[in-house]
């Protein structure tokens, strides 16, 4: 009896576990995006605007009325997805190399591997520009011949209030 009742809370305990863990994130105030075009989908706050459709190569959202400039501080926070051919067919490692290389490396805080969409992917992390601005974040991965860029932009104190959103994001997103 003893055993069976123990057995009975381990695959109890187990399934819990494995739902946790299989299950996307998904909150009670979350709007679901698809683009058809490049088979991706994510959610985002149902609160923030979007700007872009399902078959757009860039997609922003954003936390304020009017879209965040550009150049500069976004007043509020930008978080976008940019889908760009890899025309010279390089590998993921070398083309984040390539890119860095247009722009200034001593800028780069800090660079990791992680999974995105479940795929490989590089989250590069940028010495802030201006004196209120967050650290940009850039995600890139690649996808048959498509680099995926996923940004986040934003001043502070915005900026540390919104980022549980850019990593909800990344955690939804999917192919």
């Amino acid at each position: 009896m003893k055993k069976s009742l123990i057995f009975l809370v381990a695959v109890v305990v187990i399934s819990i576990i494995g739902y946790t863990l299989t299950t996307k994130w998904r909150g009670n105030d979350n709007r679901d995006f698809v683009n058809t075009k490049y088979g991706y989908s994510l959610q985002y706050p149902a609160e923030w605007n979007m700007r872009g459709s399902a078959q757009s190569e860039i997609l922003q959202f954003f936390n304020t009325e009017n879209p965040p400039g550009d150049g500069g501080i976004p007043s509020g926070i930008l978080m976008e997805v940019m889908v760009l051919e890899n025309y010279d067919n390089l590998s993921l490692d070398d083309w984040v190399e390539q890119m860095n290389t247009y722009g200034p490396q001593d800028q780069i805080a800090n660079k990791d591997q992680i999974t995105a969409g479940g795929e490989r992917a590089i989250r590069q992390t940028n010495i802030p520009r201006f004196d209120e601005e967050g650290p940009p974040i850039g995600v890139y991965f690649a996808r048959g011949n498509n680099i995926f860029v996923m940004q986040y932009l934003g001043s502070n104190p915005d900026y540390s209030e919104n980022f549980k959103y850019f990593e909800n994001a990344l955690r939804s997103f999917s192919f």
